[in-house]
């Protein structure tokens, strides 16, 4: 059974996807206005660069870290999260922070709309 707190609509369903080349944090999700919770559901981290990286997760821009993840060298990272991962504070963005610049970060988001 699903939970209550997501409707089942694509209308729900956010998809979000950048390319990050300076290793500045950088808003990776759009916030989902006044109520709305994007909670994070499934993530996708590549770095092209020959150093590998750490990436902050974070629900607000300078926010608290959600999660890290570290991405090794000209490689790919998908980020299951079975029970997704709910977003603190409604209507802010979820953003990414790179330990340190790459040739290009690319990320991919998609977050479930709870009221």
């Amino acid at each position: 059974m699903a939970d209550a707190r997501y409707k089942a609509t694509r209308q729900r369903i956010t998809h979000a996807y950048l390319a990050n080349t300076d290793g500045v944090e950088t808003e990776l999700v759009p916030a989902g206005g006044v109520g709305i919770k994007r909670d994070l559901a499934f993530l996708i981290l590549a770095n092209s660069s020959a150093a590998a990286v750490s990436v902050d997760i974070r629900d607000a821009l300078a926010g608290t870290i959600r999660m890290t993840v570290r991405v090794n060298a000209e490689s790919t990272v998908p980020v299951p999260i079975p029970v997704p991962l709910p977003q603190a504070v409604a209507n802010t963005a979820w953003t990414i922070d790179a330990s340190g610049a790459t040739t290009t970060l690319y990320a991919t988001a998609i977050t479930l709309d709870a009221e």
